[in-house]
């Protein structure tokens, strides 16, 4: 799925399948939300004598644009995190970055991380198009891992912080799109 953060919006998707085998996939979402679905490569089939049953898992992977603003938007908690980093050259600085966690943003987004596969993922473009660094499930569910729009008290353009990582390389900055793969 993907959609175009909106806090007043709430796109909801559903799939389902009925008991004539018959697939019927349908989508709401505001004016200004974007979505797009993709149904998961497998689902769960229960078959009888007569009918036929199934129960579609959730989409394979979900997309979302991001912006500080839409964010902060969202009403979640803030947090700072004092974070010893090392760059590529070895050099050691002590920085505090303010924002919010990624895996309250996921929730707030209506991702269900109760169901995240052990080789889940998330995914990241930015607005320079850097080549991210993917993250694994234990960066999504760590609780110091931080969409963070200061550092030392400073704006700056949206930043994927892990805060238990002190390599530089995973501090991805201008994060626009996130996507979480399942």
């Amino acid at each position: 799925m993907t959609s175009e953060l909106d806090p007043t919006s709430n796109p909801e998707q559903t799939d389902s399948q009925s008991s004539t085998g018959e697939s019927t996939a349908g989508s709401t979402a505001s004016p200004t939300a974007r979505v797009t679905t993709t149904k998961a490569a497998t689902a769960k089939v229960t078959t009888t004598k007569a009918t036929t049953t199934a129960k579609a898992t959730s989409p394979k992977s979900q997309t979302w644009n991001i912006s500080e603003a839409s964010l902060k938007a969202l009403g979640l908690q803030t947090y700072s995190y004092t974070i010893k980093t090392v760059n590529s050259v070895g050099t050691e600085k002590n920085r505090t970055f303010t924002g919010v966690r990624l895996k309250d943003v996921l929730l707030a987004l209506g991702a269900d991380l109760s169901v995240l596969s052990s080789s889940a993922t998330l995914t990241m473009t930015t607005t320079d198009d850097y080549a991210a660094p993917t993250y694994s499930r234990a960066l999504i569910l760590d609780d110091k891992t931080i969409l963070a729009w200061a550092e030392d008290g400073t704006a700056i353009p949206l930043r994927m912080c892990p805060g238990s990582l002190t390599d530089t390389k995973y501090y991805v900055k201008g994060v626009n799109t996130i996507t979480l793969n399942n």
